[in-house]
């Protein structure tokens, strides 16, 4: 589903090819979806977690930022747990997203394999 969901960057000869199909008219890199990036750092959650406030943040940037703030940075509350957990459902989403379109652990894309297709990808139709 996430193949679909979330489509591949498209090769021009691809889209000459496919013309009738709508998923592919962009030819850009997909965005990445707002629910995989922290709101603390604005960087693709690799280790998400639920805080208190019931948002879901990076792990390191949270706990940084529970300790100097000790408060939400989303609801701005005063924090009353600085415990935290793991987000599986999303962590697994994100790497399912990051290895569909080549990006990194830190969040970036690959670049031995930028601009190449990758063999190890299926076509989807």
């Amino acid at each position: 589903k996430l193949r679909t969901r979330y489509p591949l960057k498209v090769d021009e000869s691809d889209a000459s090819e496919n013309n009738d199909d709508d998923d592919h008219k962009d030819k850009e890199s997909p965005k990445i979806p707002a629910k995989f990036l922290c709101p603390i750092c604005r960087q693709i959650m690799m280790d998400p977690v639920v805080a208190f406030d019931e948002f879901t943040y990076d792990r390191k940037c949270i706990e940084t930022y529970l300790q100097e703030k000790g408060s939400s940075p989303s609801t701005k509350e005063k924090a009353y747990s600085m415990h935290v957990f793991s987000n599986h459902g999303l962590r697994k989403e994100v790497e399912s997203y990051c290895e569909l379109n080549d990006i990194s652990e830190e969040g970036k894309p690959n670049t031995e394999m930028s601009g190449e297709a990758n063999e190890d990808m299926v076509n989807i139709e």
